[in-house]
């Protein structure tokens, strides 16, 4: 049943025995090691090698011990006093010979899990005769019951009776929650007991008693709702969990949400040892477990709080501000790829140098290629590139077929353009991202985390922790912030977390989320510290996790079709054409002062001459 060595822990605390004494009593103590040898050989001794027998006083008796040496003979026996116990491993099988309160109260300084493993079993055998052995019981039921230990069995045999009776406490059971009543389980007569089952077994069923969880909001792991006026939790992954785990172990659920701040989501410990939200709520009994997208962390362990097996990962992801936007003049070129533009520039530049090399030959050359009477080819060129409006039509085969395919590629080029214009003038176009995090470290960026995250990166090998800033509320005001170009710093969050902003808020912003995982947060919930709900849930956590239950929690939480918008062009993508029209015409505001001037300057009018051809 386990890995830990059996340790039989006799409790021989006798004060004044005498052989005579001893003789007497010696049928009833016999009848009750009987019984409890049944119990020891039940125990799984495969991977067992040594019993180990404390004593508290080395001054008593060893008749007790030397019977259960006698009766256990084929195992090997270290015999221990309680003082001098050692750290060897957590007792997993414990055996108690209990004879008052007095020595009950001794053995509960030393019941710590620094020597015993609580989920293991316990046996305790009362060696002497007590007046009132059900309200003994109770006292040490209720006192195990609180320490979360469970499964304890008490060995006692009345005076007036040959049958050893051996008592139990069943905290859940039909119409009775946390009780520690002690309940005869089975008995010993004729040399065997009436059932093989000598301790209650592990819980499986809860007969609809409460379990009390307190859940700190942290959509969409854990989300708030509005009923009534008042914000309950009833929302959330964690939350779909909790109901399921309500469904498969038998239990009511009653969730309570966390007033704690988002600093200190957990509460906080004070040096008098109390403490305030979750932690306070469980150290007082008023919680049996918190939840809420908490992780593993060295502080938290620190303060005594026992995590369930890691149900869900989470990918922690870096969200830094969208690159600056293209300017007015880029966006004119854009919709056109660079090579298109390289050809058309290509096209125009030649056709300059070889019109100025025709306007000097022969009319014969010019007239074949231009046609007759066409005076300015450049600026019909031109013309055709931004209207396809031809001033004057060439007469012979050869200048018309230049021209009809100057035309049809114009027509094509300038279709294209404007169509991808429109097209990317209604979208947000910006400039390469910077996709690497030493990008953004190097130029002075800080992370913005919550405290929650911070923790986590603390116990992190890494130096990241240096440009850590740790934010106050939630995470959607410092999202907002990725709007401001001013703001150098990078939001760490999950991906469920921003994907749950996008979809059920208002925030609608474009953000760059880093392609790399930061890291992946094992998410878990909290118990008190050795609390027997842990092993409880966590095999039931791993059923349900291997049912693909999680998997379908994350898909039916959000709705996966991206919504497709409608983006009008705005002023500001097309203030390029402004700034065009704007250079046009002071364009020609000059060219019409040359025309004046062309009229006492010979020069000026060669030269406008030449620009018009």
């Amino acid at each position: 049943m386990g890995k830990l060595p059996l340790v039989l822990i006799v409790l021989l605390l006798s004060t004044a025995n005498s052989l005579e004494t001893l003789n007497t009593n010696y049928h009833r103590h016999d009848l009750l090691y009987h019984a409890a040898m049944h119990i020891i050989e039940s125990f799984d001794l495969s991977q067992h090698n040594t019993v180990e027998v404390v004593k508290i006083f080395a001054q008593h008796s060893d008749l007790s011990t030397n019977k259960i040496l006698m009766k256990v003979v084929s195992t090997p026996v270290r015999v221990v006093r309680i003082d001098r116990l050692t750290r060897r491993s957590q007792w997993y099988y414990n055996v108690f010979l209990i004879s008052n309160n007095l020595e009950f109260n001794i053995l509960k300084n030393v019941l710590t899990d620094k020597y015993f493993n609580f989920d293991g079993f316990f046996l305790l055998i009362i060696s002497s005769e007590i007046k009132d052995p059900i309200s003994f019981c109770r006292n040490m039921f209720n006192y195990f019951f609180n320490v979360y230990i469970l499964e304890v069995a008490v060995l006692h045999r009345p005076s007036d009776s040959e049958r050893v009776n051996l008592y139990t406490f069943i905290p859940f059971s039909e119409n009775k929650c946390d009780d520690t009543e002690p309940v005869l389980f089975n008995f010993y007569e004729n040399g065997s007991f009436q059932d093989t089952r000598f301790f209650p077994g592990r819980i499986n069923n809860f007969h609809e008693c409460e379990i009390t969880a307190i859940a700190i909001e942290s959509p969409p792991f854990v989300e708030a709702d509005t009923v009534n006026g008042t914000l309950v939790i009833d929302k959330g992954y964690e939350v779909l969990l909790l109901k399921q785990l309500a469904e498969v172990l038998n239990f009511k659920l009653k969730v309570i949400r966390s007033e704690e701040p988002k600093d200190s989501p957990l509460g906080q410990v004070f040096k008098n040892g109390t403490a305030t939200g979750p932690i306070g709520m469980m150290n007082r009994g008023e919680a049996n477990l918190t939840l809420g997208w908490l992780t593993i962390t060295k502080e938290r362990l620190a303060l005594h709080l026992l995590p369930s097996v890691i149900y869900m990962t989470a990918e922690m992801i870096l969200i830094a501000p969208e690159p600056a936007p293209f300017g007015p003049m880029e966006l004119l070129l854009l919709p056109l790829d660079s090579s298109v533009w390289v050809i058309i520039l290509a096209l125009l530049t030649s056709s300059v140098p070889i019109a100025y090399l025709l306007k000097n030959t022969n009319n014969r050359w010019r007239n074949f290629i231009f046609g007759r009477n066409n005076r300015t080819p450049i600026t019909n060129l031109l013309s055709i590139w931004v209207n396809g409006w031809v001033p004057t039509l060439p007469k012979r085969n050869f200048a018309r077929t230049l021209i009809v395919l100057l035309i049809l590629s114009s027509m094509v080029v300038r279709s294209a353009y404007q169509g991808s214009v429109f097209k990317f003038l209604r979208s947000d176009k910006r400039h390469k991202p910077h996709l690497h995090l030493s990008y953004y470290l190097h130029n002075g960026y800080k992370i913005y985390t919550s405290e929650r995250m911070y923790s986590v990166i603390k116990d992190m090998s890494s130096d990241i922790s240096k440009y850590l800033i740790l934010y106050s509320g939630g995470e959607t005001d410092y999202l907002m912030k990725l709007k401001d170009p001013n703001f150098k710093g990078l939001i760490l969050t999950s991906i469920d977390a921003y994907k749950y902003y996008h979809q059920k808020s208002s925030y609608k912003h474009k953000d760059l989320l880093l392609p790399r995982v930061f890291f992946l947060d094992k998410i878990v919930m909290y118990f008190r510290w050795n609390s027997y709900l842990k092993r409880v849930f966590d095999e039931a956590i791993l059923n349900i996790g291997g049912s693909g239950l999680f998997v379908h929690y994350r898909r039916s939480y959000f709705n996966h079709r991206v919504p497709v918008f409608d983006e009008p062009v705005v002023a500001f993508v097309s203030v390029g054409w402004y700034y065009l029209c704007g250079m046009m015409l002071a364009l020609s505001f000059f060219v019409f002062l040359l025309e004046i001037m062309s009229q006492n300057c010979i020069w000026i009018q060669r030269i406008m001459e030449c620009v018009c051809f």
